[in-house]
């Protein structure tokens, strides 16, 4: 478990956008969507307690009463895609319409290209990192890392496994199957 990435990566980015933008607009949610993968689609958000969680946000109709004042306004959803030659991510965020500055989302839109490199370079260097068909590290990672975990090892005294699978005759399911069979065998196991 160890030596396969499971994302914190990208969680990190989507940290550091909501960040950057807390301080140009005044949102209550946050919402950040990856679109490469789409049978895959990654998500993280934000609410209110700023915990960033990984799925779908859930914010209801309508912001926070705000102090004194009893009516409770609609939220303002603001949305941007992220994009290169290609969608790369998409951005929401639940705003008061009440609290919303002039200017706030001029500003928001001159950060635009600066998170679109964040996101791009962050799905390039995950890109040379994984295998696109299992998403497990590529076999540099993995040889990094055991050397790593071997170091740890040495220094602290601590024990260490490793356990390698190999699939017998794999070749075999490619030939007779196909290489889509092939495929789905290497990821189901």
């Amino acid at each position: 478990r160890r030596l396969v990435t499971t994302g914190r990566e990208l969680e990190s980015l989507a940290r550091q956008i909501r960040r950057e933008c807390r301080g140009i607009l005044p949102f209550h949610w946050f919402q950040l969507e990856l679109l490469q993968e789409p049978e895959e689609r990654r998500s993280w958000y934000a609410g209110a307690d700023a915990l960033l969680c990984r799925g779908e946000p859930d914010p209801g109709e309508c912001a926070p009463p705000l102090p004194g004042i009893h009516r409770r306004a609609a939220w303002q959803v603001i949305e941007r895609e992220l994009a290169t030659d290609q969608p790369l991510a998409r951005l929401r965020f639940w705003c008061d319409p009440r609290l919303l500055e002039n200017g706030s989302q001029e500003l928001l839109d001159r950060l635009m290209p600066q998170l679109t490199g964040l996101v791009h370079r962050a799905l390039l260097d995950r890109e040379a990192r994984h295998d696109p068909l299992t998403g497990l590290a590529v076999r540099r990672i993995l040889d990094r890392r055991l050397e790593e975990a071997y170091e740890h090892c040495l220094e602290t005294g601590d024990s260490m496994a490793v356990v390698l699978c190999d699939l017998d005759h794999f070749k075999r399911i490619n030939d007779t199957y196909g290489h889509d069979a092939g495929d789905q065998a290497l990821v189901l196991v």
